[in-house]
């Protein structure tokens, strides 16, 4: 006789083993609500067969082992999700998607973002700062680690706290990876790095941006910006060298010197020379240091 449809029946592994196929009838089985196999102490059967299953006749239930989430993260989308699994055996008993605990959601996102840095929200701001940070560093040992392998590996420390309430990768864009950085200094080491690496080099017409991305630091101002320079700043108190890249008016490159004041004295008349014929409305003067 059939057994009516039911969403559960119990079998004793001998009852199966007794089926020529999966298609084949089970001799003997039972029907048993889904209700029943939610888990009141906690089991593992040996080798996950039936034979072992304990049935709790007080309360009339299956002893089971507990189920667990798991987080995953949809490649399509970004976004994490807890997939709640509860198995016996080979039999899923519950498979479906839940709310994620958001701590964990975090710690989750951190680890994505630890193992592709590339996802990391990376502005020129802050690789520049990251930039200053690595070149005091090679000065000073004692300096913060702020390389791209030591953000992977700290990245539960100094990123999850602040991907709270955000589920899903693409939303990890919104964060300011500069200010990020920068609170991972102490106030008395943020300062120091402005002081002996600035991110901007003061000039007498105004002032130029440092890329510190670049072998040789560098900054790059029209040339009318260095008037009143007679040579070439310091950084690191003298420990790292700079480079000044001198701009036309229309922003192109005229000189690059690691020495303005011997370039003033040099080569500067030949600039002068054409610079004056080109740009006759500006000023070049024949001694501009």
């Amino acid at each position: 006789m059939p057994y009516p449809l039911r969403p559960w029946l119990l079998a004793t592994a001998t009852a199966l083993a007794a089926t020529a196929s999966m298609a084949a009838p089970v001799p003997q089985a039972a029907p048993v609500p889904q209700a029943a196999f939610t888990p009141l102490t906690p089991i593992r059967a040996p080798d996950d067969h039936w034979d072992f299953a304990q049935w709790d006749a007080e309360h009339q239930r299956l002893l089971v082992a507990h189920g667990k989430d798991v987080l995953v993260v949809d490649p399509a989308s970004g976004a994490v999700f807890s997939r709640r699994r509860r198995r016996y055996g080979a039999l899923v008993l519950e498979d479906r998607m839940v709310e994620a605990d958001p701590a964990e959601t975090a710690a989750t996102l951190a680890r994505v973002l630890g193992d592709k840095p590339d996802l990391l929200p990376w502005t020129d701001e802050a690789r520049q700062f990251q930039a200053r940070a690595l070149l005091l560093r090679g000065l000073d040992p004692d300096f913060p680690d702020l390389s791209d392998g030591a953000l992977a590996a700290g990245v539960q420390a100094w990123l999850a706290p602040h991907l709270h309430g955000v589920n899903r990768l693409a939303d990890a864009a919104k964060l300011d990876l500069a200010v990020l950085l920068r609170g991972m200094l102490s106030w008395e080491q943020a300062a120091r790095l402005d002081r002996e690496l600035p991110p901007h080099l003061a000039l007498p017409g105004g002032r130029a941006p440092i890329d510190y991305t670049q072998p040789v630091p560098s900054a790059a101002a029209r040339a009318q910006a260095f008037y009143g320079l007679s040579h070439t700043p310091h950084l690191a108190g003298g420990r790292v060298k700079l480079q000044l890249s001198l701009l036309s008016p229309a922003g192109r490159p005229i000189a690059i010197t690691g020495d303005l004041g011997g370039f003033w004295q040099g080569a500067w008349a030949d600039v002068r020379r054409d610079m004056r014929g080109r740009y006759p409305k500006h000023a070049w003067p024949e001694r501009p240091g």
